[in-house]
C-alpha cells in the first residue's frame, strides 16, 4: 500500500510540474501573440486594440512577477524579476508612446524566454515543486541573460 501511495503521489507532483511549466510556455505565447496583435494595430492606427493587448500583457508580466519565490528561487528569481520589471516598463513605455519599434525591441526576450521554457525537462528532486524562481526545481535553468542595471542583454533564440 505505501509502494501505491508514494507511486500517486510522484504522479501527482509530475503532473503538477508538467502542467505549471505548460502554463508558462503559454503565457509567454498569450504575451508574444498580444504584443504582435497590439504592434499591428499601432500601424494601423487602432489604439484601443493597441491599448488592450498590452494592457494584458503587462498583467501576465505582474502575475508571473507576483509568483515569484525570492527566498527558495534565490539568483534566478533576483534575475527574473528584474527583468520582468524592465519588461513591464517597457510595454507601458510601448503603450504610452503607442511607438511599435519598442515591441520590436522586447519581442526577441518574450520569444527566448518562450524557448527556455520550452526546452527544459521538468523532474522532482524530492520537491513539489515546479520551475527556479516561481517556487520550483527543473531539471535545467533557463538561460537568463546578466541584468546590469535595468538593461538586460538578451540571446535571441529562433
Amino acid at each position: 500500500m505505501n509502494y501505491q501511495l508514494a507511486t500517486k503521489t510522484y504522479q501527482d507532483v509530475q503532473m503538477t510540474v508538467n502542467d505549471r511549466r505548460r502554463v508558462l510556455i503559454m503565457a509567454f505565447e498569450g504575451m508574444i501573440k498580444f504584443l504582435r496583435v497590439a504592434q499591428d494595430a499601432m500601424a494601423t492606427r487602432e489604439i484601443e486594440t493597441a491599448h488592450e493587448r498590452l494592457v494584458r500583457t503587462k498583467q501576465i508580466l505582474y502575475h508571473l512577477l507576483n509568483g515569484l519565490d525570492m527566498e527558495k528561487g534565490g539568483e534566478i528569481a533576483q534575475n527574473l524579476k528584474r527583468l520582468y520589471l524592465f519588461l513591464i516598463e517597457k510595454v507601458t513605455e510601448a503603450n504610452l508612446t503607442k511607438n511599435p519599434k519598442i515591441v520590436d525591441e522586447i519581442l526577441p526576450i518574450f520569444k527566448n524566454l518562450c524557448s527556455a521554457w520550452e526546452e527544459m525537462t521538468p523532474h522532482t528532486e524530492g520537491k513539489a515543486t515546479d520551475n527556479p524562481g516561481a517556487k520550483s526545481t527543473v531539471s535545467e535553468k533557463p538561460q537568463m541573460p546578466a541584468t546590469p542595471s535595468n538593461q538586460p542583454h538578451v540571446r535571441v533564440v529562433g
